[in-house]
C-alpha cells in the first residue's frame, strides 16, 4: 500500500526509529521473526506517512532496482508470490485487490475493494481520477449491475478508465471479485 514519487535530493538522513530497528536487527539477527514483523510494520508506516527517508531504508527489503526514471519500486510483498504495488516510469501498477470481508454481498465487496484501491492510489501518489486501466474479475456476471452501481460512485464520467470485466469460475472462498489497476503517478 505504499508509493509516492521519490524526492530528487540526495539520500535523506535516517530517522531515529530506523536506527533502532537496525540495532534490534543486529541484536536478534536478520532472520528473527520479530525483525521481519518490524520491517513489515515499518513498510506500512512508510506508506501511510509517505516518508521517503523510511522508504529508502526499506529499499533492500522491498526491491528497488535502478535509479531515477528507470527505477522499479516493488512494495508490499504478499506471501512471497508478488507485490501489491509496483511503480515504474510514472505508472503505478496495483495487483489483485480483493475484499477484506468476503462475507459481504457483491455491492459490499465492491465498496471494500474500491475503498482499498483509493487508499493504494493515494499512498502511491495518484488518485481515482488518474486511473488508466482496470481489469475486474467477477465470479457471477449476473451481479455485474451491483458492482457497476458502486463503481459509478467512485469513478465520475469525465475520469472513467479503460475497463474490462471478466467472468471467472473461482477466486477463492467467498471472494466475488478481484481488481487489477494501472494509474498515472502525480507529478
Amino acid at each position: 500500500m505504499p508509493v509516492p514519487r521519490r524526492p530528487t535530493a540526495a539520500t535523506p538522513t535516517e530517522p531515529p526509529y530506523t536506527c533502532a530497528l537496525a540495532i534490534r536487527k543486529k541484536a536478534l539477527g536478520p532472520e528473527h521473526p520479530d525483525v521481519a514483523a518490524d520491517l513489515n510494520n515499518l513498510a506500512t508506516l512508510a506508506l501511510e506517512q509517505r516518508n521517503w527517508a523510511m522508504d529508502l531504508v526499506l529499499s533492500t527489503r522491498c526491491g528497488y532496482i535502478g535509479t531515477g526514471e528507470n527505477m522499479i519500486k516493488r512494495l508490499l510483498p504478499w506471501d512471497d508470490l508478488g507485490h501489491e504495488v509496483v511503480v515504474h516510469g510514472g505508472v503505478l501498477y496495483i495487483g489483485g485487490v480483493i475484499a477484506e470481508d468476503t462475507s459481504l454481498d457483491m455491492a459490499g465487496q465492491a465498496e471494500d475493494v474500491l475503498r482499498q484501491l483509493a487508499k493504494l492510489l493515494m499512498a502511491g501518489g495518484s488518485s481515482i481520477a488518474r486511473v488508466l486501466q482496470v481489469t475486474i474479475f467477477i465470479t457471477n456476471l449476473a451481479e455485474k449491475t451491483d458492482f457497476n452501481r458502486v463503481w459509478k460512485a467512485y469513478f465520475k464520467e469525465v475520469n472513467l478508465p479503460a475497463r474490462a470485466v471478466i467472468g471467472v469460475a473461482d477466486l477463492g472462498p467467498g471472494v466475488k471479485l478481484e481488481l487489477v489497476a494501472t494509474a498515472a503517478v502525480d507529478g
